[in-house]
């Protein structure tokens, strides 16, 4: 990004970060089945099994997970990590240094995958059963309302 930073224009730069997003989520998801394909011997599909597990990954395909920077001039959401929407405050590329907006970026997605693993354990909890402790879902419910 080093030389064309400043020449980028916000809604392009969102739509770049979204599609690598989509490529990079694709590429891990890709290695962790093959990983675990060769670990196991072998994976079945065998449907959903259980009627909770279809329950689970059906809510689990509409999971929406939201981050943003400290400042809030770069937001990131997915749903369920395959689709991807980066909004950038119109001259944030103008007035934060290439350093400073990759900050930024950096904090939206930590803030964002916070929300993921937080509203999994959440949705993991509620259909499959896990028996987190009151305080624990509590905490979480409000770390994901005040994401």
């Amino acid at each position: 990004m080093s030389g064309a930073f400043r020449r980028y224009a916000a809604s392009t730069l969102s739509y770049q970060l979204a599609r690598l997003a989509v490529a990079l989520w694709a590429k891990f998801r890709r290695e962790y089945l093959h990983a675990l394909d060769a670990h196991l011997g072998g994976l079945r599909d065998d449907g959903y099994g259980r009627p909770e597990e279809r329950i689970y990954w059906e809510r689990f395909e509409q999971l929406v997970v939201r981050g943003a920077s400290d400042r809030g001039e770069v937001r990131v959401q997915s749903r369920a990590l395959v689709s991807w929407d980066f909004d950038i405050d119109e001259g944030v590329l103008r007035t934060l240094t290439e350093a400073e907006f990759l900050a930024a970026l950096r904090a939206a997605t930590s803030d964002l995958l916070a929300d993921y693993r937080a509203q999994l354990t959440l949705l993991q909890d509620e259909v499959l059963g896990m028996g987190l402790p009151k305080w624990f879902r509590t905490e979480a419910v409000q770390g994901v309302r005040n994401g």
